[in-house]
């Protein structure tokens, strides 16, 4: 909540009057819950995406999917996509299941 209050210092009055605290205080909880870190071809981060259908997938600590991101040509400016690729066969009908953390940390 304190967060919230103090991001809405950054937005214009009228916008201030508009949006409650509590909205804004569900808004960043639901971004943190659902955001993806976005890394480079180095692994290093570089921003958060916000993916509705990757957000959709399951936790496992035993995953058979893992996120990775799509780059296009060097220069290009447009974001990287957000891709899931099988580290293992997953039958028909088995839910597909990522980490949401670092199994290595």
């Amino acid at each position: 909540r304190r967060t919230a209050k103090a991001i809405r210092r950054l937005f214009p009055s009228d916008f201030r009057e508009k949006i409650p605290t509590e909205t804004l205080s569900k808004l960043f909880f639901v971004i943190e819950c659902n955001a993806h870190t976005i890394t480079d071809r180095f692994n290093s981060r570089i921003g958060l995406g916000l993916y509705p259908l990757g957000s959709m997938l399951n936790h496992s600590c035993k995953p058979n999917c893992v996120a990775a991101y799509s780059f296009r040509k060097a220069g290009e400016t447009d974001p990287p996509i957000l891709v899931f690729r099988a580290i293992e066969d997953i039958a028909i009908g088995e839910e597909v299941c990522y980490s949401y953390i670092d199994l290595y940390q």
